[in-house]
């Protein structure tokens, strides 16, 4: 009975899966390994925390969503008509270097360098599907 019921909880906040024409965004740090090796873990973790911080700073203006983390990279989506809106996929790239120009003096004091970003889009169908449930 309890295998039921938490199966039935767990599928019931699921929608169902759906295809979608996206925007992904793949930003990654540039020189990220020779970063980490001059930080150390714990000062690069923190690093990278700040980067993806202002880089979150700039998701809603753009309607941009993050796909997901991974080390030093960000993936970030749209819906395909948002994306291409007024070339807001394009123009949240130059957003965010504009807010790590304007915290240029934040990192050199509390890193020691720069923050930069390369990035590549892609236009794809996906899967999409979200857990309302958490």
């Amino acid at each position: 009975m309890a295998r039921e019921y938490w199966s039935r909880y767990y599928w019931e906040g699921i929608e169902i899966p759906r295809e979608e024409e996206r925007i992904f965004m793949f930003m990654d740090l540039r020189s990220s390994t020779a970063i980490a090796e001059k930080l150390g873990h714990l000062k690069y973790s923190s690093f990278i925390r700040d980067c993806f911080i202002d880089i979150n700073a700039a998701l809603l203006p753009f309607r941009a969503e993050v796909y997901q983390y991974a080390g030093g990279e960000i993936v970030v989506t749209w819906k395909e008509n948002e994306g291409l809106k007024n070339l807001r996929c394009l123009r949240f790239f130059f957003a965010c270097k504009k807010i790590f120009i304007g915290r240029a003096e934040y990192y050199t004091a509390q890193y020691g360098l720069l923050s930069e970003f390369k990035a590549r889009c892609s236009y794809r169908k996906s899967i999409g599907r979200r857990n309302w449930r958490y």
